[in-house]
């Protein structure tokens, strides 16, 4: 196992921490203890370094208050083991503590321990306290995972940290990481937290010492009342994050495409695509559809390895039982994490790229056909970074491209390639912004505004335009969600039927390989509504720690058929689709009905192209991906006959 440096807010596991209130306030208790995670958490003490109000002892053994801190010894006529248990009782939290041991002592933290009968690291969990042990040195957890050698310091005051959010376990010594272990089979959901001492006359003259003993329970969070109800549905366990719909097969149905695999509808058998290479990361980070080669068939554009040299697209074989073949487009000049696919030029075919990473802002246009050309266009040199977006801001019915630092405005003429698009350096977007960034009018003022998450942090927000001149707005910022860490990718649609536009996103599994704020946090989905002005944001679950979460590639489709969206969620943990089942459940009833009326009924196949008006407009850009006609503001269902634009009554441009 790797050793890797722990940011201190990136080992809390803690989602909910908007659930759990202020900070404690109690005289003598930091609200922060020393080297825990950010957050706002309540910290319980069950220290003081003057007595044992907090714990009772089991077994034969000598523990006491001594120096400020709590010491623990064998007890010299017996030489048996004792141990230091919590009176209270937890479940999901996060514990911070410091130890102290004699050079060669054998001691543990006990966690989950329930009161009943037996051992508590057997009944419970027990982080081992012995560096000597080859097996599972400090941080490891007993018989279930083992730490990196070399994390205590010997002799040495050490702290160490344990999180539990359900059955996902993770602890860490000295600021580094020891391990993350979802166990198939938690043995305990809730127990004590405590301490060892070894019996044996080996360790009769062993010391452990501890102090700054701090447990923050964590709740689940709480959804506001009403609400959608979901079918979860797993599709794959692998920890590719990049998906998107299209036809693998040319029926004329929606199948799923993720990384190594596509899956075919309705009971999604995988097909091969793609060997996909996973490290800590899977060479998947974007799945975008289009028909490069112009044969009718749906191909892939995939990659996002950030150390790759090269970017494929991948030739649909027509044949479900062969690999698709691999074609290389570019020759890297600097790293590319991610990439959106969009009609950018206006010409009514979603072929433009733009790439997010470093470098300058570059436009790649493909020319489709039995030998496609990828035409690249430097917008500017402004503006790069972790980052990218489109969108029409200043109405003038062409898309803009939005950057971390500002955003290009389109020229009256995208397609010429010697037009010159304006930078607007109006705004300084904050953290990492996700990909892509959104645009969308929440207030309903005629103005596009901006949606966003902190891919490398906490936050989700969105600016609201306004408009000075045309050639000028200025931005004010608005926070959506200031707990949910490592918002990378987010879906904008009517999830609930309600006439407006939703957001979907969720958190993302250790990016940055967990040594950014939030990144060891649970993966969790969520959506969210609003009063219809862009305030009084209410946040509903979808998942929260059951694997599925947010990576980088996050769809909204109306899969089945029953006139609401679902979603597909990739991600580390796996693919997952949501149906949407409604709020009381007959919508899946409804569903079952149309599915029998209309099974013969075959999808349209088309592209939808940007619209004009960007009145509460979805921005999200589908390239050949089957799709019934839908409201192009909030998604609705219209008809399934055809996919020009068009919108429902509650949206109507007349």
């Amino acid at each position: 196992m790797r050793v890797r440096p722990l940011a201190v807010a990136s080992a809390a596991l803690l989602v909910a921490a908007a659930a759990l209130g202020a900070t404690s306030k109690k005289k003598g208790v930091p609200a922060r203890p020393p080297g825990a995670p950010q957050g706002k958490l309540k910290w319980l003490q069950l220290t003081n370094g003057t007595g044992l109000g907090a714990w009772t002892v089991e077994g034969k053994g000598r523990w006491a208050a001594e120096g400020g801190a709590i010491v623990g010894r064998q007890d010299p006529t017996s030489h048996s083991e004792s141990w230091l248990l919590s009176r209270a009782e937890f479940g999901d939290f996060v514990l911070v503590a410091k130890f102290q041991i004699t050079s060669g002592g054998n001691s543990a933290v006990f966690f989950r321990a329930p009161k009943v009968r037996g051992h508590p690291g057997r009944t419970g969990f027990e982080m081992q306290i012995c560096d000597a042990d080859k097996r599972y040195p400090t941080g490891s957890i007993y018989d279930l995972a083992k730490a990196p050698a070399g994390l205590q310091r010997a002799g040495e005051w050490n702290r160490v940290m344990v999180c539990c959010i359900g059955n996902q376990l993770f602890t860490a010594v000295n600021g580094r990481v020891a391990t993350v272990v979802r166990p198939k089979r938690a043995r305990s959901l809730r127990g004590r937290v405590g301490f060892q001492i070894h019996g044996g006359h080996r360790y009769s003259d062993m010391v452990l010492r501890i102090k700054d003993v701090y447990v923050a329970p964590i709740a689940k969070p709480q959804d506001p009342k009403g609400g959608v109800r979901f079918r979860k549905v797993k599709l794959d366990g692998g920890m590719s994050e990049g998906a998107a719909i299209l036809d693998g097969n040319h029926d004329g149905r929606p199948d799923i495409l993720c990384g190594p695999y596509w899956y075919q509808y309705p009971k999604w058998k995988a097909h091969a695509v793609r060997h996909v290479a996973t490290d800590d990361y899977a060479q998947s980070f974007y799945e975008l559809p289009c028909d490069v080669n112009a044969d009718g068939w749906t191909d892939v554009i995939a990659g996002g390895a950030t150390d790759a040299k090269a970017e494929y697209w991948f030739e649909n074989p027509r044949r479900p039982r062969t690999p698709w073949t691999p074609h290389q487009y570019l020759k890297r000049q600097a790293a590319i994490h991610d990439m959106v696919i969009l009609d950018l030029d206006g010409d009514g075919r979603v072929n433009d790229l733009l790439p997010s990473g470093e470098g300058a802002i570059q436009w790649i246009r493909i020319a489709a056909g039995p030998s496609p050309d990828f035409k690249i266009r430097t917008i500017g040199k402004k503006g790069s970074g972790h980052g990218i977006g489109y969108g029409d801001l200043n109405g003038d019915g062409h898309v803009d491209i939005i950057t971390p630092q500002g955003w290009y405005q389109a020229p009256a003429k995208p397609a010429d390639r010697k037009a010159k698009w304006t930078w607007r350096g109006e705004f300084k977007l904050k953290g990492k912004p996700g990909v892509p960034i959104r645009t969308l009018d929440l207030n309903s003022d005629g103005a596009a505004d901006i949606v966003y998450g902190n891919a490398r942090g906490y936050g989700l927000w969105w600016l609201e335009q306004v408009r000075e001149s045309d050639a000028k707005s200025t931005w004010k910022e608005h926070v959506i969600d200031d707990t949910l860490a490592q918002a990378h990718s987010i879906a904008i649609g009517d999830i609930d039927g309600d006439g407006q536009a939703d957001l979907v996103t969720g958190k993302r599994w250790q990016a940055g390989l967990g040594t950014h704020p939030g990144g060891n946090e649970p993966t969790c989905l969520f959506w969210y509504t609003h009063d219809g002005s862009g305030e009084g944001w209410k946040r509903y679950t979808i998942d929260f720690n059951g694997g599925a979460g947010c990576g980088m590639g996050l769809q909204l489709i109306d899969i089945d058929r029953d006139d609401d969206l679902d979603i597909v969620a990739p991600g580390k943990g796996g693919l997952y689709l949501f149906l949407n089942l409604g709020s009381d459940g007959r919508r899946a009833a409804m569903a079952t009905q149309e599915r029998r009326r209309s099974a013969s009924r075959r999808w349209s196949i088309g592209t939808n192209v940007v619209c004009v008006d960007q009145r509460a407009f979805d921005q999200e850009i589908v390239s050949c991906k089957l799709w019934p006609l839908c409201c192009s503001s909030c998604r609705r269902v219209i008809s399934t006959e055809s996919i020009a634009p068009s919108w429902c009554r509650a949206h109507s441009r007349n």
